[in-house]
């Protein structure tokens, strides 16, 4: 397997522990879905705290969730870092997102 499929994969895996691209896309109106090399990053809607997450598969089978604030004013582009959580376990991805956010997944 290529680091390019992995890196699919391991995206794919993320979005479905996440309730799916078409809940994401529904709940919180997530875009621009890019998967990197050990995870994968989503634009979406609603929150006043975060615009964007990146989510990274660690070597020790956790995860690393990376929150940021993107702003366009006049042109220019800000990109804020908002919050980082280390060790995250696959069952709680849903809920570190819920709680920093503010936006919720299910209802």
């Amino acid at each position: 397997m290529t680091n390019e499929s992995a890196g699919m994969e391991i995206a794919r895996t993320i979005i479905a522990q996440m309730g799916g691209q078409g809940r994401l896309k529904a709940m919180i109106g997530a875009t621009n879905f890019v998967s990197t090399n050990k995870g994968v990053m989503f634009s979406f809607k609603g929150s006043k705290i975060a615009n964007k997450v990146d989510i990274s598969l660690t070597p020790l089978d956790l995860y690393d969730v990376k929150f940021y604030k993107i702003n366009m004013k006049n042109l220019e582009k800000s990109i804020i870092p908002v919050d980082e959580i280390e060790g995250v376990y696959n069952d709680m991805l849903i809920e570190i997102f819920e709680k920093t956010t503010k936006l919720y997944l299910y209802f």
